[in-house]
């Protein structure tokens, strides 16, 4: 990976070092000024390309975290959080139990009734998700999704 930004940012460096050279020894320091301008704006370009998909694996891309089996007085469930890149995989397995003890309580006091696993607890005063990201100090959650567990099942431990 690293190569593969390297490389091109020291030729295209190389190829407007040399270029600003012969522009300044014969007289042309002003072209050699847009020269140099030109180079700088290639090379970020190719930065930013050779970067766009780690930022994309890192920022946007949907990853899928298993909070594990949730055992309420009203029903098991297995949560699973819909998050944004590897940054968000981090923020919440860095804070797994805090998330985990939040669901623990919603559930608690919602009941994992069939009508409401798919859209979250009925009578909640507000979003899941977004009470998770209070808690991760971060927007990295963009859904939750219960879904009906049994003990025996597989899936019911956490994925961090």
């Amino acid at each position: 990976m690293r190569l593969k930004l390297i490389i091109p940012v020291f030729v295209i460096i190389g190829l407007g070092a040399g270029t600003w050279l012969f522009l300044e020894s014969s007289g042309n320091s002003e072209q050699a000024g847009k020269a140099a301008n030109a180079v700088m704006d290639a090379a970020d370009r190719a930065i930013d390309a050779a970067t766009k998909e780690r930022r994309y694996r890192e920022e946007v891309e949907p990853n899928y975290v298993n909070v594990g089996a949730i055992y309420t007085n009203h029903g098991n469930v297995s949560a699973t959080l819909v998050v944004k890149g590897t940054n968000g995989v981090d923020a919440v397995c860095n804070r797994i139990a805090y998330v985990r003890d939040f669901l623990v309580v919603l559930l608690s006091d919602h009941p994992p009734e069939e009508r409401n696993l798919a859209a979250g607890p009925t009578g909640y005063n507000g979003s899941v998700p977004d009470e998770i990201n209070d808690l991760l100090e971060d927007k990295a959650v963009q859904s939750v999704r219960f879904d009906p567990f049994s003990l025996g099942q597989t899936g019911g431990s956490a994925s961090c």
